[in-house]
């Protein structure tokens, strides 16, 4: 999946110990792009997991009426989120085919299209996605990874800071966290890069700055990702669940 789907949906890694009917399914899936077939595979068990975590699921999966109106919901819920993807689901089709002989076919479609419109609006940051029940974690998670990273790039620059431009601190930021072995930092690499070159002289400031302050870094560069302010964020954030 592309570094740009942190625009998508918010945020950032596979925390097992929330539930899984508590999270958007966008970020449970893997980082790198996958093949229709296996994203397909993913976003189903997704949507299954989802729909077992709010009614009984019989074990032939024939469902009645009131459970495939779940099922439907929970489709038209994620795919605010997932957008084009959850075509690549075999149930999210098997739906929409559905959807054509359903008493409320035209409604159901009308919202599901709405849902793709949504989608599109949060990638192009026309509107700010929705926050994942897990930004808290992520956001601890994050930050501390910061925190070491800015410190190993800091004694690799000891000296020659003035020296570099904003292009080479950006590009020993990304080899840093790479190198590092940072789980948070770098499934969104080419995320944090654009965000720096977007702000010439961050990484230098946060460099030569007398305390480094990571949880502002990371403030800043998730409103710059989601287009929410970022004293919103942070009072947000405080709310959810760790």
């Amino acid at each position: 999946m592309r570094a740009s789907a942190v625009r998508d949906s918010v945020v950032i890694s596979q925390l097992p110990r929330v539930p899984q009917d508590e999270t958007l399914i966008i970020s449970t899936l893997p980082r790198e792009r996958l093949g229709d077939e296996e994203l397909g595979l993913l976003i189903t068990s997704g949507l299954l997991q989802r729909l077992e975590a709010r009614c009984t699921v019989p074990k032939d999966c024939r469902l009645n009426t009131a459970q495939y109106r779940i099922l439907d919901d929970l489709i038209i819920e994620q795919t605010h989120t997932l957008g084009e993807l959850a075509l690549a689901s075999p149930l999210v089709r098997e739906r929409l085919h559905a959807w054509r002989d359903h008493p409320h076919g035209i409604g159901l479609t009308e919202r599901f299209a709405s849902a793709l419109v949504k989608a599109v609006r949060y990638h192009k940051r026309m509107e700010p996605p929705p926050l994942d029940s897990r930004l808290r974690q992520s956001k601890q998670e994050t930050v501390e990874e910061l925190r070491s990273a800015f410190r190993i790039l800091r004694k690799g620059t000891v000296g020659s800071l003035k020296n570099l431009s904003s292009r080479e601190l950006i590009e020993r930021f990304r080899q840093v966290i790479v190198e590092g072995n940072f789980r948070y930092l770098s499934g969104f690499s080419d995320a944090w890069s654009d965000f720096f070159a977007q702000q010439p002289g961050f990484v230098s400031n946060a460099l030569a700055a007398p305390r480094f302050a990571p949880a502002t870094v990371f403030d800043a560069w998730l409103a710059w990702a989601t287009g929410y302010e970022q004293e919103y964020l942070r009072q947000k954030i405080s709310t959810l669940k760790s």
